[in-house]
C-alpha cells in the first residue's frame, strides 16, 4: 500500500536517518514523483523537509538529477529534439536562476520542488505551442494539397 506525500514526509522526517534516506531517495527519484510530493514539501523555503538536506546537497541533487547536459553536448543530428532539448534546459535554468535572485540562496527542497514545478508548467506552455505550430503546419499542406488536386480535377 503506497503512502500519501504527507505520510512519506512525515515518515522520512521522523525517521532517524532521514536525512541519508532523502539524500538517497530524492537521488533517484524522477520529476514527475517529485512534482507529486509539491503539496507535501511546501511552504516554500519552510518545507518540512528543508532541514533534512544542505543546500550544497540540494544544488547537486538538482543539477546532477534535473538540469539536463550542457548544449554543446546534445545530439544535434535531430534538430526537433535538440530544440526541445535546448528550450527544457533553458526553463530549469531561468527557474533556478530566478529562485536563486529572488531569496538570494542556493534551493532546498521545497526551493527545488518550486523550480520543478515553474519548470513543468513553462514546459506545457513550450509543447502546447509546439503541437499549435505543428497541427497549423500540416493544416496549411492538407489546405495546400487539397487545392491543388482541385485543380488537376478541375474540367477545361
Amino acid at each position: 500500500m503506497e503512502t500519501s506525500p504527507e505520510e512519506f514526509v512525515q515518515n522520512l522526517k521522523n525517521h532517524p536517518d532521514g536525512h541519508e534516506l532523502a539524500r538517497m531517495i530524492f537521488q533517484v527519484m524522477t520529476e514527475e514523483k517529485f512534482l507529486s510530493l509539491y503539496d507535501a514539501l511546501m511552504p516554500l523555503n519552510d518545507g518540512p523537509l528543508d532541514d533534512l538536506l544542505t543546500e550544497s546537497q540540494c544544488k547537486i541533487l538538482l543539477w546532477n538529477r534535473f538540469i539536463v547536459e550542457p548544449f554543446d553536448k546534445f545530439d544535434k543530428s535531430d534538430r526537433l529534439i535538440f530544440h526541445i532539448k535546448k528550450d527544457v534546459n533553458e526553463l530549469y535554468l531561468t527557474s533556478y536562476d530566478d529562485y536563486v535572485k529572488k531569496f538570494k540562496r542556493e534551493p532546498n527542497l521545497s526551493g527545488i520542488a518550486s523550480i520543478l514545478k515553474e519548470k513543468s508548467l513553462a514546459f506545457d506552455y513550450v509543447v502546447n505551442r509546439l503541437r499549435t505550430n505543428l497541427m497549423n503546419r500540416f493544416r496549411d499542406l492538407n489546405d495546400r494539397d487539397a487545392g491543388a488536386s482541385r485543380t488537376k480535377n478541375t474540367p477545361k
